[in-house]
Formats: structure tokens, C-alpha cells, sequence
């Protein structure tokens, strides 16, 4: 039985119980129940495919009901793993990539540093992943319960030893709706632009986002990334805002900070800002959730009039909040959009990051275009331009 089958069971019952009529409309991934009785407002409960149930905000929410739903999300949601994980050795790794191929599907080769590639199950509610390092390590992160438990107990047989390890408690936050989620992507690509996004979600939006498998950009493959990009537009039209600095307008705005004495945090605290506040224009938000980058002073203080009126919370790994990580996908998208653009202009390849291909592109820029084309693509300030320009001290 599906979730959406225990809750129309339960609600059912209740109805009956309670003296209503149950009816239902269906919805984007899941099932709006009513339950109607002539003098008293209809209750809404919204339910998902991946588990969840809502009462919508504002709404009346009789207690004996609430507790029904409590208690049948900690039955359906499967509980979040341990991360576990395993050594791979070089003759295990083909017999594992057959086998996981042959039990879920085709893997996503990525191009995130360190990872060989990654595969998402989703079986019910149950949704988890496996990450093979490049080092040789394979990382199983999710929640589930018997799907997850039978691929555990089959890397056992075939790997050996696995490691557990429990996170450290999140900082818990009172999560109330619509709340904006912000992120950035870029800030350590020595080439190309910083993309910094927001996403304003509902309920009804976040349990959506969540079906349709947002999660933090880190661990999604280009392809992917692309499409959620695509989705989350469409599910949030009216709650969603990239800030793209462009890489001379980023060392004009960095050049200008350090002037006045400040640095990175105040840069990306200025662009987190813009983004909040592109959300609040067009509607008001209860709470704004960013990750956590520097003193809360820095984006607190970057804040307008109008960001100051909404709750700020800063937090490690916000990107476990949906509409974070909604954000994290937009300015990832941002990012790759612009710099395979740029790719395309310059008929050459730009790569990410700031390793020994970066160094090697920035040098081929600097001389074919000199110092001006290098400004127009670079973050200057990174010390990869000391390596690149002989004799480079910050100044043209």
C-alpha cells in the first residue's frame, strides 16, 4: 500500500468517526483530501507521494486529527540512515558497478571533485544515494528502511567492513511558511561568474520540490542539475531570483570592498541580500535561511529596509532545507549556463575550480587577450592570478 493509500484508509476512518464527508481532488504528486461537514469549515489535508501530509496555513486543524497525521508520517517516512560507508578496492569496483546497475539503473558519472560518480534510489518512500569516491570509497546517504536495509546487507557480502557514522545533531529552526531559501555557487571557481539564488516556498511548493528530488547541488551530476533547474522554475514562477556577477563586475565590486576595507563574506552578503529581497518585493515571507558563511553581522547588515522585516537565520549545511537547496540547483544552473557560454565565445575550454587546468586556461587567456580579456573572465583577487601575470600585486 502506497502513501498515499494509508492516509486516504486513515482519513476514511476518521471521517467516519468525526462525522464528515471525505472527498478528494488529485495534485502534483500526490492528494488533496476535503473533509466537509454542513456548518463547520471544510479541513484541508494535502498529502504527497513522498509521505508528507499538510493541514495548509491557516486552516483549522482539530487536534485529534493533527495527532492522526503525526503519527502516520513517522509510520509511511522512512527514518534518515546513519551515513555509511565502504572501501572499494580496484577488482571490487566493476562486480559493484554491474551489480548496482543490474538492482537500480544506470550510474550519473560526475564531474564534482572527488566523485567517480552517483546513483539516487527512490523505492516508495524511500529515496537514498550511493557515491563512489574517486579515492575509493563508496557513501550511502538517504532515508529508507527494507530496500535500503537489503542493499546494506548485500555490500556487506561483497565489500566487508562498513563504517557508520551519525552527524552531529542540525541546528534546529522553526520552520514557517512561505520561508526563503538563498545559496551561492562559483565562489571558489577561480574562472567564470558568482551566481547567488533565492527560492520562496510554501508548503504545498516544498513538498513538491522534495518529490521531485531537490537536494544540495554537491551532490548532482550537469544533466540533472539542468532539469531540476527547469522544474523548480516551473513549481516556484513567482519564487525564484539569480544574482549573476560577472566577472568584471565582480572585480569592480571586490576592488571597491577592499578599498573601504572589507572582504569576500561582505561580497557574497551583498549578493545573498539582493536575492532575499527580489523574493520579498513581490510577497512577504515569514523566515529567510542562508548558509552560514561568515558573522551573521555580514549579511544582516547588507539587508535593506525591506529584507529587515523578515526573520534571518544562518545556519551550517542549510542546504537540507528545500527551498536552500532549490537555490543551490538555480545558482549552480547560473554558473555552468554562463561559463559554457563562454566556452562557446572563446573556443576554448574553461574549467572549474582553481587547480593545474585552471592555472593552464588562465595562462592561454592572459596571452592571447592580455590583462583586460583576463578581467572579464577571472576573479582576480584569487592568488591563481600571481601565477598567471608575472610581477602581479592586485593592480591592472
Amino acid at each position: 500500500m502506497n502513501a498515499i493509500e494509508r492516509y486516504r484508509q486513515a482519513l476514511t476512518e476518521y471521517a467516519r468517526q468525526e462525522g464528515y464527508a471525505l472527498a478528494e481532488d488529485s495534485i502534483p504528486y500526490g492528494c488533496t483530501f476535503r473533509l466537509e461537514c454542513q456548518g463547520t469549515p471544510t479541513i484541508l489535508v494535502q498529502t504527497y507521494q513522498t509521505g508528507s501530509a499538510v493541514i495548509p496555513t491557516g486552516r483549522i486543524r482539530p487536534e485529534k486529527l493533527v495527532a492522526l497525521l503525526e503519527q502516520l508520517e513517522l509510520e509511511i517516512k522512512p527514518p534518515k540512515l546513519p551515513e555509511t560507508s565502504w572501501r572499494v578496492g580496484p577488482k571490487q569496483r566493476n562486480t559493484l558497478e554491474q551489480e548496482l546497475i543490474n538492482r537500480h539503473g544506470p550510474l550519473t558519472v560526475s564531474s564534482a571533485p572527488n566523485v567517480a560518480w552517483s546513483l539516487n534510489v527512490k523505492n516508495g518512500t524511500e529515496k537514498y544515494s550511493f557515491t563512489l569516491m574517486s579515492y575509493g570509497r563508496l557513501i550511502l546517504r538517504g532515508k529508507g528502511r527494507d530496500a535500503a536495509a537489503a542493499d546494506v546487507q548485500f555490500l556487506d557480502g561483497l565489500l566487508g567492513k562498513r563504517t557508520e557514522r551519525e552527524r552531529v545533531p542540525d541546528q534546529e529552526v522553526n520552520i514557517r511558511y512561505p520561508y526563503v531559501g538563498s545559496d551561492e555557487a562559483g565562489k571558489g571557481d577561480y574562472l567564470g561568474p558568482l551566481a547567488i539564488a533565492g527560492v520562496k516556498v510554501d508548503e504545498r511548493q516544498e513538498a513538491i520540490l522534495r518529490e521531485l528530488g531537490v537536494r544540495d547541488s554537491k551532490l548532482i551530476g550537469p544533466a540533472e542539475i539542468s532539469s531540476l533547474a527547469r522544474d523548480i522554475k516551473l513549481t516556484v514562477p513567482a519564487g525564484h531570483s539569480v544574482v549573476l556577477i560577472a566577472p568584471e563586475k565582480y572585480n569592480q565590486l571586490y576592488e571597491s570592498m577592499a578599498s573601504e576595507g572589507k572582504n569576500l563574506n561582505n561580497l557574497l552578503a551583498w549578493g545573498h541580500a539582493r536575492a532575499i529581497e527580489d523574493l520579498l518585493a513581490a510577497g512577504p515571507a515569514a523566515l529567510a535561511i542562508a548558509d552560514k558563511f561568515g558573522n551573521p553581522k555580514y549579511l544582516r547588515g547588507a539587508l535593506q529596509a525591506r529584507g529587515r522585516t523578515v526573520e534571518l537565520v544562518e545556519v551550517p549545511r542549510a542546504e537540507r532545507f528545500i527551498a536552500v537547496a532549490a537555490a543551490s540547483i538555480l545558482a549552480r544552473d547560473a554558473f555552468v549556463t554562463y561559463l559554457a557560454d563562454r566556452e562557446k565565445r572563446s573556443n576554448m575550454r574553461l574549467p572549474k575550480g582553481a587547480g593545474p587546468e585552471t592555472l593552464a586556461a588562465a595562462r592561454q587567456i592572459y596571452s592571447r587577450w592580455g590583462m583586460a580579456g583576463l578581467r572579464r573572465i577571472a576573479k582576480l583577487h584569487f592568488k591563481t592570478t600571481e601565477q598567471v601575470v608575472p610581477g602581479w600585486h592586485g593592480e591592472d
